[in-house]
């Protein structure tokens, strides 16, 4: 039996790129749906609810989850902490991967950050800066947040200034300084 999906969110640049790769490997999109579709309809096809829509849309896609006892992806982002601690809990009544970023240039980015505060020492200030494509439909924060959190961890805290513009260029950028020896990361 072949995998079919529910995707939320389709007309997104993930939807669209979901909708892309699952033609190209063989996986059937039972539904699509977007703002103004009719999500309870949708979400009764297909094996698995993916869900990459916008963040007013979350609860109302884990109670569908739930109630129809699907897996879930979700790769929405934009919740504050509070909230997206209580969908978290409130999605542990179905399968769920919950990733606030798929993306392997951001995951990689965390990475080095985290060995990146290994070998510096509390010497240096650390300033996340994150920057965007301008299609972007809102402001991200959740890579900020992750690389400042990895930064932060080492031994012994130093200095955090964050710092965010989501309309200049499409990097996402640890900067480490001290007095002498500027050290980035770019992707």
């Amino acid at each position: 039996m072949a995998l079919s999906i529910a995707l939320v969110g389709s007309r997104g640049r993930m939807g669209q790129t979901i909708t892309k790769l699952a033609a190209e490997l063989g996986i059937d999109v039972a539904s699509s749906m977007d703002i103004g579709d009719d999500l309870a309809g949708g979400l009764k096809q297909g094996d698995v609810i993916v869900d990459f829509s916008f963040h007013e849309s979350t609860s109302e896609v884990i109670d569908h989850a739930i109630a129809l006892g699907k897996p879930l992806v979700i790769g929405t982002t934009g919740h504050s902490i509070a909230t997206r601690a209580a969908l978290l809990k409130k999605a542990e009544q179905v399968p769920c991967v919950w990733a606030g970023n798929y993306s392997v240039g951001v995951n990689l980015l965390n990475a080095l950050t985290q060995q990146a505060a290994k070998v510096l020492s509390t010497d240096y200030d650390a300033e996340v800066i994150e920057m965007h494509h301008r299609f972007k439909r809102m402001l991200r924060v959740a890579p900020q947040l992750a690389y400042s959190k990895s930064y932060s961890n080492r031994a012994s805290s130093g200095k955090k200034r964050c710092g965010t513009d989501a309309k200049a260029f499409p990097v996402n950028a640890l900067i480490a300084k001290s007095a002498f020896i500027p050290f980035v990361v770019a992707m």
